[in-house]
């Protein structure tokens, strides 16, 4: 049942979309900077898109679905490429 909310549709855009949020903002800030900003970015459109607002179905794993490709991309450019 997990596996299958996990590959949702909707769990997917949230995916790209968080990894295209990253990578674009790589190519302006550092790293560090653009990793907080997508966190900021995933957690503001689930509480006020989707809470607030009333536009969705506000859950926890959109958040984590968002950040997960850009945490360990950020991992990667921070520890791993240096080397």
């Amino acid at each position: 049942m997990l596996v299958k909310k996990i590959f949702a549709t909707d769990k997917l855009k949230h995916l790209v979309l968080g990894l295209l949020i990253y990578s674009a903002l790589t190519h302006l800030v550092s790293p560090l900077i653009s990793l907080l900003i997508t966190v900021f970015i995933a957690i503001a459109k689930e509480v006020i898109w989707d809470k607030l607002l009333k536009k969705g179905t506000p859950e926890i794993l959109d958040v984590v679905m968002t950040i997960v490709f850009p945490f360990f991309l950020f991992l990667i450019q921070t520890y791993l490429l240096p080397l």
